[in-house]
């Protein structure tokens, strides 16, 4: 079992408040932090977003917009959002 000296003690503390301190001074010197300074509110409408979903499910199986809120499901078992064709320019 080691033992420290009460100078050791004393030492480790004054670091610690030292680190503390150092801490303190740069958070105080960053200022507040503010996110979204400089960005302007927009509203959300779908000329913004185009919904995405399984091509062989219905849209309004997988995305609902009530009372203000989106909510869009996707799962593991999904397919793509285009139908596949082999040997074909664009899908």
């Amino acid at each position: 079992m080691a033992y420290y000296s009460s100078f050791q003690l004393l030492g480790f503390f004054c670091l610690m408040i030292s680190f503390l301190q150092l801490i303190l001074l740069q958070a105080l010197a960053w200022g507040p932090d503010v996110p979204t300074q400089g960005f302007v509110s927009l509203p959300f409408n779908r000329s913004y977003y185009h919904i995405q979903k399984p091509y062989d499910v219905p849209e309004d199986q997988r995305y609902s917009f009530v009372n203000g809120i989106h909510k869009c499901w996707v799962y593991s078992t999904d397919q793509t959002s285009h139908y596949y064709q082999p040997n074909h320019a664009s899908y």
